[in-house]
């Protein structure tokens, strides 16, 4: 950002400070830019919305309350309209969307929201919803029925192995999402064919830019420093199973070390899983694919390592925080 009085380039820094958010008090990394010839501080919009949506997040883990990406994640399993979503749970017509876009929901809506995500729950708010018709009654039945047995189908999913625990900094204060890390893999896969070191960048850069773009991260994925740079916990274990359910297929080829490594290409199969992403959501990829995806496998990596969040916690066994987001490094 380039300082209104100078029209210079301005640093990004960062102080702790308290903030206020409906009466409470919470302490947060405050993020600003100054102007080194006059000394003024200066915030532009996306700083501005970084600093409010931290504050937020801090009340909503304070309050148990659901973050925007599960607030999403639980109208979009059953296949609702927010306006459809507000309707069930005796809402304002708009209500529901403005929860997506941000606003904290109060304590008692929250909660309702979070007892949705149950299905069985779900029902039976479904049932006592008088403005809804037998026939979308049904459906959503039909649909909660499909959620159920997919749920047993994939009841040997080593989720454990990428859970972790409730949302906070370490995974973008998103809870787990497989079936969205699944799309956004089956994305990149169609769009660049990447290498498996390109991907795990791909997923890192995804993630990160939104946390720094929406204040949340779209898969809930922890990220470890590694030695070819950042990458998901457990990837192997992801990877493989992205190819298990049919999302992709890898190509193995022989590299001039001797090694083996792998490419990612989509299948003829199971495209509608690109249906977990919003518009909004496609656009960070779609950031990404033009950004990054330009670069070769050694050049993403070495620019990986350029990262402040990785420098800063390679050789650790220490997670990278999403708060390294607004440290990214452009291209």
């Amino acid at each position: 950002m380039k300082s209104p009085i100078t029209g210079k380039e301005m640093k990004l820094q960062k102080e702790h400070r308290k903030l206020i958010f409906r009466k409470e008090e919470f302490k947060i990394i405050y993020h600003y830019y100054v102007c080194e010839d006059s000394g003024k501080k200066f915030e532009n919009e996306e700083l501005a919305n970084y600093n409010i949506v931290q504050v937020q997040n801090r009340y909503r883990e304070a309050h148990n309350l659901p973050f925007v990406s599960d607030i999403k994640r639980t109208r979009m399993k059953y296949d609702l309209s927010a306006r459809k979503m507000s309707e069930v749970l005796g809402f304002g017509t708009n209500t529901y969307r403005s929860y997506e876009t941000g606003e904290v929901p109060s304590d008692a809506n929250g909660k309702l929201i979070q007892i949705a995500d149950d299905e069985d729950e779900f029902i039976k708010l479904v049932q006592k919803a008088g403005n809804l018709t037998p026939k979308e009654k049904s459906k959503i039945f039909r649909k909660i029925e499909a959620i159920v047995a997919e749920k047993k189908a994939e009841n040997l999913t080593p989720i454990d192995l990428f859970y972790s625990g409730e949302p906070s900094i370490f995974n973008g204060y998103s809870n787990l999402n497989l079936n969205k890390a699944f799309a956004i893999i089956r994305y990149y896969s169609r769009e660049l064919s990447p290498w498996k070191i390109q991907l795990n960048k791909l997923l890192f850069y995804t993630d990160f830019h939104s946390f720094k773009t929406f204040g949340y991260s779209l898969t809930g994925l922890q990220y470890n420093a590694l030695p070819h740079g950042p990458a998901p916990n457990w990837y192997e274990t992801l990877f493989d199973l992205t190819e298990k359910r049919g999302y992709v297929i890898k190509e193995y080829k022989n590299l001039k070390n001797g090694h083996e490594g792998e490419i990612f290409h989509p299948t003829e199969e199971h495209e509608r899983i690109l249906n977990q992403l919003t518009p909004e959501e496609v656009d960070i990829l779609e950031l990404i694919k033009g950004t990054y995806g330009k670069l070769k496998p050694c050049e993403i990596s070495e620019h990986s390592h350029k990262e402040l969040g990785w420098i800063e916690n390679k050789g650790k066994t220490g997670k990278i925080s999403y708060e390294y987001s607004f440290d990214l490094i452009p291209i």
